[in-house]
């Protein structure tokens, strides 16, 4: 139970107990209830409103064995701050670590889920490998590619958890980090082969076609474009993938058609006036004979991903376990879901004939897990 519930439950009771000794006015208590009502109903839709549209905004500025990130946090500060004043929930961590960086995702995928509109902002180091892309949090250290599967933050899988809102967007403003030695496997340029959720875009302000020379200098007129986008009245989502991309940015998957001007504020419920006569009895209506809770909504929850983050070690090690039984997968048993599990996943959604997201949806982690059993 959350504070809010609690508060409503406590005053609830609190009435109760107020109406049994003071039954001799009861008009008087009646009128208190009304006032609790009428502010809990207040207080819930602003909670509504306020979870309708998420942001998270990650920025790595200051890295420890890396150098400075030219972007900063000052351009993220300037986001964030655009997005509360256009009515976003801002979830901002600036030069997380790795496990800060983690738990500010999770809390973005708690309030992801069900919203209508959930965009992540990531500016910082981003390194490529594995045809997949990673943010670095300010603690990064690599000595190997497959470091990054524990040590970057996955933003194929930030655009899974996009996805668990109507509509969503994952903005990367990635600049180039410079690493003392040679990683072999290692791509300073975007790489995204894993198939976007239908709702999400992700954009990224480099491509394949630029230089690397060339990278940081893009994203810092990229991030000053998406400040000046996000401060207009009333820009369209498309309008800040334009400015993130320019024109040598990439964009994987389709863009909403959704507005980010603030919401007007919901209007005042007014009831209509109490009819003084008395209306015949209504005849009673038969309700509807219920529908099994598995039947309801099946496709939309079959093609949701699994929050991988809820998952046990074991369990994990289990999806590994099985997709080698397939042989589709060739990595390691060590519950790290990254770059050869995701293609492993990929492989399997392809047999049955599923979208190809590398991202299991609950019917298919039952299905997995059942065939070895």
């Amino acid at each position: 139970m959350n504070s809010f519930q609690s508060l409503i439950t406590w005053s609830w009771g609190l009435f109760r107990t107020r109406a049994a000794q003071h039954r001799q006015r009861p008009r008087h208590w009646i009128l208190v209830a009304a006032a609790l009502a009428a502010t809990f109903s207040v207080a819930a839709a602003r909670r509504a409103e306020a979870a309708g549209r998420i942001a998270l905004v990650l920025v790595g500025e200051d890295y420890l064995k890396l150098q400075k990130s030219v972007v900063g946090a000052g351009r993220a500060n300037d986001i964030a701050e655009a997005l509360r004043k256009k009515g976003f929930d801002v979830i901002y961590s600036a030069n997380p670590a790795n496990s800060r960086a983690r738990a500010a995702l999770l809390d973005f995928s708690r309030q992801a889920k069900g919203a209508d509109l959930a965009v992540a902002f990531l500016i910082g180091h981003v390194i490529a490998a594995g045809g997949q892309a990673y943010f670095l949090p300010v603690n990064t250290e690599l000595s190997v590619a497959t470091d990054l599967f524990s040590r970057g933050i996955s933003i194929a899988s930030i655009a899974q958890t996009a996805g668990l809102a109507k509509a969503g967007a994952v903005i990367v403003l990635m600049t180039t980090p410079n690493f003392e030695t040679f990683v072999p496997g290692l791509d300073l340029r975007p790489e995204n082969v894993a198939e976007n959720p239908k709702s999400v875009v992700t954009v990224f302000s480099s491509s394949a076609k630029l230089p690397v020379s060339r990278i940081d200098a893009a994203s810092e007129q990229a991030a000053d474009n998406v400040v000046k986008a996000l401060q207009q009245p009333a820009p369209a989502l498309a309008d800040i993938v334009k400015a993130a991309s320019l024109d040598v940015g990439s964009v994987y998957g389709a863009t909403a058609d959704v507005s980010l001007a603030k919401p007007a504020p919901p209007a005042e419920n007014v009831e209509p006036p109490v009819a003084h006569a008395t209306a015949p009895p209504a005849a009673p209506v038969p309700e509807p004979a219920s529908k099994p809770v598995a039947a309801l909504g099946a496709a939309a929850v079959a093609s949701a991903p699994i929050d991988e983050t809820q998952l046990g070690k074991m369990q994990r090690e289990r999806i590994q376990q099985r997709l080698r039984d397939m042989s589709l997968y060739t990595g390691p048993i060590d519950s790290i879901m990254g770059p050869l599990t995701r293609e492993a996943i990929m492989g399997y959604q392809r047999s049955k004939n599923a979208k190809v997201t590398g991202y299991l949806t609950p019917e298919q982690f039952e299905a997995l897990v059942a065939d070895g059993k």
